[in-house]
């Protein structure tokens, strides 16, 4: 095995010595460290035993080639499966250090160390052997079998390539910056300030002349300004930013836009320490739009403005705000040179810093087995869990409203509840100052914000300095007094046990009496059921005998009817079984006619067949019989007729003179036609008479009754024979008819026998059985009130056991959950016993098991409550006192920082902010919306970590041109740079080549370049938002490919509004329905197109007054209404009006104090300010002003120009975000012929590249077709506002539906 020679950096010893005893103290390295060796020595000892050999993973981390005669090095101890003694579990060490190519036998000598996650050998990493000694450069020794010279070292390959030549752009991309920076260094001293009134800020301004003075006001009155103390400047009269850190920070103050022109003209200036010659003249500005909206939020304005006052330095002086970012350049300088030299916290961050392929993935996700925020769903669980577990690097996007604030506070809680360091940042002070109020008060956390207090909002505020301390305090306190209050609900919870189980008892000894009752009560009911049935049963039979005889009398009756006229008569039902035998003897003889040649429908064979059935055979019978008499009647007068007459003339006279007289009447017809041809009425009755004629003719020819005949006989063909002689057909008939009457008479003494038969039944049958119902009522009686005296028994069980419920619910464990959480419970304090599944009987011995414990476990409990409780008491008085953190603060404040496990600053915060406060490195650093940071203001909190997570959106804010509220990138700059001033210095500088060369510093694209590359172990994207209705989600639903959803159960409920705006006429454009309304500002009031502002030369002002006005009309409406339905200054509806311009800002809080109430809003808050300051943040209602409008007709039906990237519209990052702020109501004001024909090049949502779409025509579209768009003029009737047009050649404003 070669050799390593070690040395520590001399110069470094006393940083690495504060590391170590970190290491050793909070983080478990160096158990075994003892107090009184230098941590050192002791490192080196157990990292680097002398004479003994070692493996390391080894990796060369220098970024270039050949970088000053030194290579970097960075070693970590080889460590195998069974763990290392020395470090946590999974933890490992980095040193690094260099050595120099330039000598002969090389030492490598050690100049930093870091905390790491223990892995197997990497890509850029070897594995190296060696025995390791301890070498002093200084001293003259042999350094053979050197592993340094060995190719194994030499042969390392550099960590990242890609870093190396990204350096070199951040190089040039820092100078650029710095050429900007230098060309607007424009300054203009002041010597006092004070209130000119309510919102204007008087400064005493100075120059050497009245020429300079001009010029240098003529060059900052366009751009918003800061207020600088004397010492940002290099000359204390004449501005030369200072770019060197400076101790204590620099005081500097946001101010707005100055008025044009000086307000008084210039005068000597006599001021103590006045140069000679140099002029004073007051010059009026306007406090940004935070102090504006402070001012306008608080009814102690007079107060918030002393407080203003007082954080502007009394003398300095006003500058734009980019002078201030000398020394944030040069703190970029100094990151870019600590990462060349691979210094900080995070030794590989190079190699994954720009290819996150480098970055290595978890195997598992880390578990979680209790979640500090219950509410959190399954996609924000993942994400914690693998911000918890990714090794090197986690990217989160968190779109608007999904909750991403809550999921760094819940990763932040489980990382200081493993005994992990936190470092939060983000570019923007409201993000960190969210993530921290979030945290809670928990004992675990130790949190501070760090940074400059008067930019840290209320939220931070509570973390800042002492107050840090005195949150602490707070949640030690809470603690300690859960802990007494569980002691003291010690006594309260065994008499409250004590006193259940008496209710219990008692609530069980009434069920069991009432359930003993109820036993036999119900063995007594079954004899009275048995005797209720025998009563019932008799009584039932003697009514169905009655039923029965009723039945068996009507049957009698029927048939008796049957006989006389049986057409007339329904035999129903079986006949009686009495007359059977008459009936029968009565149906043969009827049956035995057919022997005779009669006709019958019925035949012999039914009768005998079905005998269950006869009654229909019988009753078609008696109706046969009856026919055969009256047809056997009537043939025998017409057999005698012509036996009397056996001369022919057997007609019947009577049809002899019908015949007759019909034909007269057939005469009287024709006459009747011959007379009155026309009368149809004599035609019918001719044809009429005729036909009768011919049909009696016709029957002249028959001897017998044909009716009578086809009644009577089965064969009636021998009665209509030609036989000559009629006397002797006459004859046969005769005959005939005798033997039938013979047989009829036989039948008709049957008859007689039958209805004497019946007589004797009915007679026999009038007499009806007596139904007693006595004994079944007696029965029913009885068993009726037995039955209600167990109701009434049933009924007092189950109120006793609804009780007895009752007293089980009320049970303490489950009436009360304990409010003491688990980790103050002392040993040995009376918690009831769980009884939750469990019986009120059950649970009533395992109570009394519990007191019976309880008893024996008092004593042994005593002496240690009182030993301990007076000293918890008084801790907790102490804790809580009004100025117990204050008054500590003055021992601590040096240490506290030192000691807190989360840190929170900016990204632009000086690195020796973290160094004074005692914060050298971290476990872990959370960067939120790193999309709104360039790479450069990354650096700086993410070589303070071992590991990191990034959260963002890079399709919300961008990185911004500086520090302003106008939403400005660095791209509108370049373009406006170039069209107002060609040649000058800041447009060389903000060239569209610079711009295309810069694009990865001034893009969120490294963000973006990340998450779609990245493995899915490591990355993670929210989808589910809870702020939004589902109507403002579809519009922001746009930027995201429709991948966003709703999380709220019943957003129609919880995102609810009062308001109904109507138009001009009357009618509802707005209801309680309606979460969105768009109103086109394309034309005026009075219809004609318009444009935003314009000055005199025709440049865009970036005001809109048209839609300044629309606003605080309808901010009017809606206070006025909100008023109505309920709110009140105690319960204000909160209002958020945002543009993307500072000017447009002055002008709409111009138009809203205007309209303003006496005495201020009635129902709502309203904050007036750029999407800048809105990210972050959300509001019952928004309402957005677009502003931009180029006065271009792109109606529908025209020729659409498609405009360009150069539009001039706000970029789809703002309009996304200030789209997506509003919970219950958006209200966009923004022209539709401005936007509609630009298109927007959105990322795509997962793979690299951009896609090209109208998302603001597919808005509108959406729009319309919901009939949520409307133009201006349906708000407003034209006589209101001042519509600034765009201007003609001779360059002045034209106004459309102004006042006159």
């Amino acid at each position: 095995m070669a050799n390593l020679y070690v040395w520590v950096d001399e110069r470094q010893r006393e940083i690495l010595t504060q590391r170590v005893l970190r290491l050793h103290q909070n983080a478990g390295y160096f158990r075994e460290l003892p107090v009184d060796a230098d941590p050192i020595e002791y490192l080196i000892h157990v990292l680097f035993p002398d004479g003994q050999p070692c493996r390391f993973h080894a990796a060369n981390i220098s970024l270039t080639a050949a970088e000053e005669g030194r290579t970097k090095l960075a070693l970590r101890p080889a460590i195998d499966a069974t763990g290392d003694s020395r470090f946590p579990r999974g933890s490992s060490l980095a040193l690094s250090g260099s050595w120099d190519r330039r000598v002969p036998q090389p030492i490598f000598i050690i100049s930093g160390i870091a905390e790491i996650s223990d892995c197997a050998t990497r890509d850029f990493e070897r594995l190296l052997d060696v025995f390791v000694y301890h070498h002093d450069p200084q001293g003259r020794f042999r350094r053979d079998d050197n592993v340094l010279l060995s190719e194994a070292v030499l042969g390392l390959p550099l960590i990242s390539r890609i870093t190396e030549e990204r350096l070199k752009d951040w190089d040039e991309f820092v100078r650029w910056k710095r050429k900007l920076v230098q060309a607007s260094a424009v300054g203009l001293r002041f010597a006092g300030r004070s209130w000119l009134d309510e919102k204007r800020l008087a400064f005493e301004v100075v120059a050497p002349d009245q020429v300079a003075m001009q010029q240098a006001q003529r060059a900052l009155v366009r751009e918003e300004l800061r207020a600088f103390a004397i010492e940002a400047s290099q000359d204390p009269l004449v501005f030369r930013p200072n770019d060197a850190p400076r101790r204590p920070r620099v005081r500097e103050f946001t101010l707005g836009k100055g008025e044009p022109g000086l307000s008084t003209p210039s005068t000597p200036w006599l001021g103590k320490g006045a140069p000679d010659g140099w002029v004073t003249a007051r010059w009026v500005l306007a406090p940004d739009e935070e102090s504006l909206n402070a001012i306008d939020a608080t009814e102690e304005s007079d107060a918030v403005r002393a407080r203003l006052l007082a954080q502007i330095p009394e003398e300095g002086f006003l500058s734009v705000s980019m002078a201030g970012d000398l020394s944030l350049l040069k703190r970029h300088e100094q990151a870019i040179q600590k990462l060349k030299e691979q210094g900080g916290s995070s030794p590989y961050l190079s190699a994954y810093l720009f290819d996150v392929r480098q970055a290595r993935s978890p195997t598992s996700l880390a578990p979680v087995s209790s979640w500090q925020q219950s509410t959190l769903n399954e996609p924000q669980r993942q994400a914690v869990q693998k911000m918890l577990s990714a090794p090197d690097l986690c990217l989160l996007q968190g779109p608007p409203g999904t909750g991403k604030t809550t999921v760094i506070a819940e990763a932040m809680l489980q990382m200081v509840s493993r005994g992990e360091t936190v470092l939060l940042a983000s570019q923007a002070h409201t993000a960190v100052d969210n993530a921290l109020g979030r945290l809670g008060h928990s004992t675990a956390v130790r949190a501070i914000r760090l940074g400059r207090e008067d930019k840290v909002t209320d939220e931070g505020l509570a973390f800042f300095g002492s107050r840090s301390l005195q949150r602490h305090y707070e949640a030690l306190a809470a603690h300690a007094a859960r802990q007494l209050d569980a002691w003291s609900v010690d006594v309260a919870a065994y008499d409250a046990l004590a006193a259940w189980c008496d209710r219990a008892s008692f609530a069980l000894a009434n069920i069991e009496a009432s359930r003993a009752r109820l036993q036999v009560q119900r063995a007594g009911l079954e004899p009275l059921e048995l005797a209720y049935d025998r009563t019932w049963q008799a009584l039932q039979r003697l009514a169905q005998q009655r039923e029965d005889d009723a039945t068996s009398r009507r049957r009698l009756v029927q048939l008796q009817q049957a006989l006389v006229a049986p057409s007339d008569t329904e035999l129903l039902g079986p006949l009686p079984p009495a007359l059977a035998a008459e009936i029968d003897a009565l149906a043969v003889g009827i049956l035995s006619l057919a022997n005779l040649g009669v006709r019958l429908r019925a035949r012999t064979a039914e009768w005998s067949s079905q005998q269950a059935h006869r009654a229909p055979v019988l009753a078609l019978l008696l109706d046969d019989l009856q026919l055969v008499r009256q047809s056997s009647r009537r043939l025998r007068a017409d057999a005698e007729r012509l036996r009397d007459r056996p001369d022919g003339l057997h007609q019947d006279p009577a049809l002899r003179l019908q015949i007759e007289r019909l034909k007269r009447e057939v005469e009287a017809a024709l006459a009747r036609m011959d007379a009155e041809p026309d009368d149809a009425r004599h035609q019918q009755a001719w044809r009429a008479a005729r036909a009768e004629v011919r049909r009696l003719e016709q029957a002249q020819g028959a001897l017998f009754d044909e009716a009578a005949c086809t009644q009577l006989f089965v064969d009636i063909s021998q009665w209509h024979s030609a036989m000559p002689d009629v006397g002797t057909l006459a004859q046969q008939m005769l005959r005939a008819l005798d033997a039938i009457e013979g047989r009829l008479a036989t039948v008709h003494l049957s008859e007689r026998r039958m209805q004497a038969r019946i007589g004797e039944l009915l007679a026999a049958d009038d007499v009806a059985p007596i139904v007693d119902e006595r004994p079944w009522r007696e029965a029913k009686a009885a068993l009726d009130l037995w039955k209600s005296t167990m109701a009434r028994t049933e009924a007092a069980l189950a109120e006793q056991i609804m009780q007895g419920e009752a007293v089980l619910r009320g049970y303490p464990q489950l009436a009360a959950p304990s409010t003491v959480a688990s980790e103050v419970q002392a040993a040995g304090s009376f918690d009831p016993p769980d009884v939750r599944g469990r019986s009120l009987d059950q649970a009533l011995l395992s109570a009394k098991d519990a007191l019976k414990a309880a008893q024996a476990n008092a004593e042994a409990q005593r002496a240690h409550r009182a030993l301990w409780g007076p000293l918890l008491s008084a801790w907790v008085r102490d804790l809580r006192g009004s100025d117990a953190a204050e008054a500590d603060w003055k021992h601590l404040g040096a240490d506290w920082p030192s000691m807190c496990n989360v840190v929170a600053i900016t990204c632009n915060e000086r690195d020796s902010t973290l160094d004074e406060a005692g914060q050298a490195q971290f476990d872990v650093v959370i960067i939120d919306e790193v999309s709104k940071a360039t790479p450069l203001e990354l650096l700086l909190p993410l070589m303070r970590a071992r590991r990191a997570v990034l959260v963002g959106d890079h399709r919300q804010l961008p990185p911004l041109f500086q520090e302003s509220l106008d939403a400005v990138t660095v791209q509108d700059v370049a373009e406006e740079a170039e069209q107002a001033d060609p040649g000058g210095a800041t447009a060389t500088a903000l060239s569209k080549a610079n711009l295309v060369r810069f694009e990865r510093m001034v893009t969120a694209s490294l963000f973006k370049e990340h998450f779609e590359a990245a493995d899915d172990a490591i990355r993670g994207r929210l989808s589910v938002q809870f702020r939004m209705h589902p109507q403002i989600m579809s519009l922001v639903n746009r930027f995201y490919e429709g991948t966003l959803s709703c999380g709220l159960s019943q957003p129609d409920r919880q995102r609810a509004h009062p308001f109904v705006l109507p138009d001009i006429s009357g009618n509802p454009m707005l209801t309680a329905e309606d979460h969105v309304l768009w109103i086109d500002t394309s034309r005026g009031l009075d219809g004609q197109i318009c444009s935003e502002d314009l000055d005199p030369q025709g440049r865009p002002r970036r005001t809109n007054l048209l839609e300044a006005r629309l606003i605080s009309h309808l901010v009017l409406q809606l206070d006025r209404q909100a008023a109505a339905a309920g709110h009140s200054p105690h319960r204000r509806m909160s209002v958020g009006v945002v543009s993307f311009y500072a000017a447009q800002l002055r002008m709409l809080r111009a138009e809203l104090d205007r309209v303003k109430p006496r005495g201020g809003w009635q129902a709502l808050e309203v904050d007036v300010n750029t999407v800048i300051r809105y990210q972050g943040r959300e509001k019952d209602v928004v309402l957005v002003s677009l502003v931009r409008n180029d006065g271009r007709n792109d109606e529908p039906g025209r020729v659409q120009r498609r405009r360009s990237s150069r539009a001039n519209v706000a970029r789809y990052e703002f309009i996304n975000v200030a789209l997506s702020r509003a919970r219950n109501l958006l209200i966009a004001l923004g022209a539709r012929s401005m936007f509609e024909s630009y298109e927007v090049d959105l990322p795509n949502m997962d793979q690299p590249g951009h896609t090209r779409r109208p998302l603001y025509r597919e808005m509108f579209q959406q729009l319309e077709r919901d009939a949520r768009l409307f133009e201006a003029r349906k708000v407003l009737a034209p006589e209101r506002p001042p519509v600034w047009r765009p201007t003609g050649p001779s360059g002045r404003n034209g106004r459309t539906g102004g006042p006159r």
